[in-house]
């Protein structure tokens, strides 16, 4: 955990920790505390399995500095741009 809630530099030191982890040791999964639908709307997004969802709709119970903020909409995108770039490298069958 982070010692202040809602400072921006930790929110962009633990987007660039967990893309290293991501690109570099193979980590496959993000765990966040967060509600579960809200949550999951974000991952289908990440997936490729459904449209942005918006800035301004998941995370609503959530203050903006928590979840609804640039640093973490940045890492989003590049997660589902990340996903994208591993989806096209692997075969498919067919």
């Amino acid at each position: 955990g982070e010692s202040s809630h809602g400072t921006s530099e930790f929110y962009r030191a633990r987007a660039a920790i967990t893309k290293r982890l991501i690109e570099r040791h193979g980590f496959t999964i993000v765990a966040v505390e967060a509600d579960w639908p809200d949550a999951a709307a974000i991952d289908r997004y990440v997936r490729g399995r459904g449209a942005s969802p918006g800035a301004d709709q998941p995370f609503q119970r959530f203050p903006t500095w928590m979840w609804r903020n640039t640093e973490v909409a940045a890492f989003v995108e590049w997660l589902r741009e990340h996903n994208d770039k591993v989806k096209a490298l692997q075969p498919q069958a067919g």
